[in-house]
This record gives C-alpha cells, structure tokens and sequence, in this order.
C-alpha cells in the first residue's frame, strides 16, 4: 500500500489489539517535513513477518472503508 497514513496505521495497530506508540521525528534530508513514527508493542511470541502481514491487510481494509464512507458522502 503506498504512503500510509498515520491515522491509518493507528486505527489498523487499534483493530488488531496491538499497544503503539507514536513519536514525533524528523529526519536530517527532510528537517522541514512532519513525520512521526509507530512503536509497535506486540506479544513477544508473535513473529514480525506476521505482525507485519497483519499490519498490511488491516491498512488496506481500513483505507477501503475510508474511501467508501467519502464516497457515499
């Protein structure tokens, strides 16, 4: 999925069950560019290859829903 956003990726980390945090970074190449990053903390028994397929099947419904709902708008 192509540029997720942050509010995707904190709704799909809320559906799935997982705690997260989010923190505010800036990085050196794009000082003037908001960007944030999510700390994932997940059952330490889980693998991250399936968290991360997780992650990505949930982002992908939840941006779905989103433009379905700005379509019957």
């Amino acid at each position: 999925m192509p540029e997720p956003k942050l509010s995707e990726v904190v709704r799909a980390c809320e559906l799935l069950g997982y705690r997260y945090e989010v923190e505010d970074k800036k990085y050196p190449r794009t000082w003037y560019r908001p960007s944030a990053q999510i700390v994932l903390k997940v059952p330490s028994t889980a693998s991250k290859y399936e968290v991360i397929k997780q992650l990505g099947r949930k982002l992908v419904e939840v941006r779905l829903k989103h433009q379905l709902a700005q379509r019957a708008s």
